[in-house]
């Protein structure tokens, strides 16, 4: 079987195609409706848009991560765990904006 190992990140990516690569002749097995709507849905967010791209976003994917492991770890509330990933983001920002 072979393995996909990049979806296209751009919104204008040709769809058909995309579903056509990650299907293949297997299109009896797997719901393409649903794959095509949850992929290319209007509402879904990209998770990097390279409009936002910062000189220090390298140092904001430790706080993502490490916010996410002490969410599921260390079973804080959603609200809690976000609140303490912006707070240390919020660190970062002020530090690279001097």
């Amino acid at each position: 079987m072979d393995v996909i190992r990049d979806l296209p990140g751009l919104k204008s990516a040709d769809k058909d195609k995309v579903i056509k690569a990650l299907v293949g002749d297997k299109a009896d097995l797997i719901d393409v409706d649903s794959l095509s709507a949850t992929m290319f849905d209007k509402r879904i967010k990209s998770v990097y848009d390279p409009n936002y791209s910062t000189p220090y976003s390298s140092q904001l994917k430790p706080v993502l991560e490490n916010g996410l492991s002490t969410f599921l770890l260390d079973k804080l509330t959603p609200e809690a765990a976000q609140k303490q990933m912006i707070d240390e983001a919020n660190k970062i920002i002020q530090q690279n904006k001097k």
